[in-house]
């Protein structure tokens, strides 16, 4: 650390009145020069730069002093003036006053001198330093202890350590080494004296090291950059920012301070550049960060801007530290395609600040995971829809690639298809199994299994009776139905084209009825070879009435069920029905 010159000599120099050195009033011809330098001195890394400071250890900063005219320059030994300054302490105290030469550093660099030190190995330990703080300037004054002569083109070499720059702003910076006018600085071989004090000046760069030449911060989406823009799913993102240096980085921490931040921000509007449409999407946007031990969030209504501040006992970022951030609550209704999100880093390292670009993309079908979502954020299937409408032109294939019907299962040829918007068949390896005609009864072709023992279906017959007005014949919508008479109120008959081939397959019959009436029950009453009879009825009385109503009759080619009517029986009823009550026989 670099010592003060001691008060009592402050106070005393501050007494005199020192000359003000204009530009106009320097000597063209300085007999001494300096200039800084990193590295080796016949191979130096760079000259006349500082570093700013970062987490990392300062490299060496030399200066070196050297005569650059054609005659030697002294700087005599303290210890032998003959006109010691005013006030001073001691003849090796290094002052304004008593100094062979100092540096002036303008004020914008903010060098630190308690961070300061001068390196003990080297020829710098010859020299007694102190530092000032000036108005205008930081001084450090260097005072040999000893006489020391510098012939033609040989200089002096003073390592600094610990010396950078603490501005992220300055991009330059003079540097002025003065000297002479002190009675301690002979020229020549003659010993003239440097009567007037003599300004060397240089302009220094402030940069970062070389090796940082780009910030190593890289931004990481954790899980997918595509939300569904559907104007309703509320999408979540999460985003990490991370110090991720090469491996040949060996300046690898970033220094945090409570100047650093990160912002977070996207646009808004109809463009397809824009992350949301509208103000209620705007505002419903959350930015979470996930340690809010080290990160002090921002935020203001209606700004789609957030700023992340480091906490005070956040000082810097290692390797693979960063900042994480949760985005939810996130809907979009705008132009799809790429959005971006935009992350600002300002005062990060020694860097300059910067904008990390993320990619958004805002699709309408999200596919995640080997998986399709539509209106979903999260599939669970192959192809997952939620809520709205499925509209599928053409032919659909389930199993095969290949559909030649409209939906096509296992095969190309198998399963529902559709012919002219109207009726639609159960197909099965090309062949119609069941019609489904619009406005007419289902029909099933080869048969139908039915019960636990896949019984087979011999026939099936069914249609629909409607009731006319003032008319005793009612009309039936049946294609193997001959006609439908209407025996006495609530009472039908109804008769087949084809009868049954005999009174065994009767018994074996299901009869299945459904009223098309509201307030009436249909009851089934006798299947015979030629017709069966119905008797519809008033719910509440159970009064025969007329009504409406469907049937389905179905015929199995064979049945294990008990009841059989008898033939007198058979005969006794059917004479009931046909004759209004007469006992006439059967033909």
């Amino acid at each position: 650390m670099l010592n003060r010159v001691p008060e009592k000599i402050r106070q005393a120099e501050g007494a005199i009145k020192r000359k003000a050195i204009g530009l106009a009033g320097l000597l063209s011809q300085e007999p001494l020069k300096f200039q800084f330098y990193y590295g080796d001195e016949n191979n130096p890394e760079i000259i006349n730069t500082i570093y700013l400071k970062d987490s990392h250890d300062p490299l060496k900063l030399y200066l070196k002093v050297f005569n650059d005219s054609g005659k030697v320059v002294t700087f005599k030994d303290p210890k032998g003036s003959e006109n010691p300054p005013t006030g001073s302490v001691g003849d090796e105290t290094a002052s304004a006053t008593n100094c062979h030469f100092h540096l002036h550093f303008e004020k914008d660099l903010g060098l630190n001198p308690h961070e300061i030190e001068i390196d003990p190995d080297s020829d710098s330990g010859q020299w007694q330093v102190n530092y000032d703080d000036e108005p205008n300037f930081f001084a450090v004054y260097f005072l040999h202890k000893q006489e020391l002569s510098l012939p033609p083109h040989e200089g002096i070499t003073i390592c600094f350590l610990n010396l950078t720059a603490n501005t992220r702003t300055v991009k330059t910076s003079n540097v002025e080494v003065l000297y002479g006018g002190k009675d301690l600085v002979w020229k020549g071989e003659d010993q003239e004296d440097i009567e007037d004090e003599i300004t060397s000046r240089i302009t220094i760069s402030v940069i970062n090291h070389l090796s940082k030449t780009q910030i190593p911060l890289q931004f990481r989406v954790l899980g997918s950059n595509k939300i569904l823009n559907d104007g309703t799913t509320k999408n979540t993102l999460r985003l990490k920012v991370i110090n991720s240096p090469l491996s040949n980085n060996e300046r690898k921490i970033l220094s945090l301070d409570q100047s650093s931040k990160f912002i977070v921000s996207f646009e808004q509007g109809e463009h397809q550049d824009a992350l949301v449409a509208t103000t209620s999407q705007l505002n419903a946007v959350q930015i979470n960060v996930k340690d809010p031990e080290d990160w002090a969030p921002e935020h203001t209504t209606n700004s789609t801007q957030w700023s992340f501040t480091p906490q005070a006992s956040l000082k810097q970022l290692t390797a693979g530290q960063g900042i994480e951030l949760t985005i939810s609550d996130l809907v979009t209704s705008g132009v799809s395609g790429l959005a971006c999100i935009y992350i600002d880093y300002q005062n990060i390292g020694s860097y300059p600040d910067g904008r990390l670009v993320i990619p958004i993309e805002k699709t309408p079908l999200l596919y995640s995971g080997g998986q399709v979502g539509i209106g979903i954020n999260n599939p669970q299937a192959k192809l997952h829809v939620n809520g709205g409408n499925a509209v599928i032109s053409g032919k659909v294939g389930i199993g095969t690639t290949t559909p030649k019907i409209h939906l096509a299962i296992g095969d190309n040829d198998t399963g529902l298809h559709l012919e002219d918007s109207q009726n639609l068949s159960l197909m099965v390896k090309g062949e119609q199994r069941v019609a489904m005609p619009h406005g007419k009864p289902v029909v099933i072709s080869g048969g139908l299994a039915v019960g636990r023992d896949s019984t087979s279906i011999h026939r099936i017959l069914c249609g629909r009776v409607t009731v006319l007005e003032n008319r005793n014949v009612g009309w039936v919508d049946a294609d193997e139905i001959s006609s439908v008479i209407l025996i006495s109120t609530g009472i039908f008959k109804i008769s087949f084209k084809v009868p049954f081939e005999s009174f065994q397959e009767v018994p074996t019959a299901i009869v299945m009825l459904t009223s098309l009436d509201e307030g009436c029950t249909v009851h089934p009453e006798f299947t015979y070879r030629e017709f069966f009879t119905v008797r519809t009825k008033d719910a509440k009385s159970q009064e025969l009435k007329n009504a409406s109503f469907n049937f389905f009759i179905i015929l199995p080619t064979s049945s294990e069920r008990p009841w059989i009517i008898r033939s007198e029986e058979l005969r006794a009823l059917h004479n009931r029905d046909m004759n209004g009550g007469n006992q006439n026989a059967m033909p």
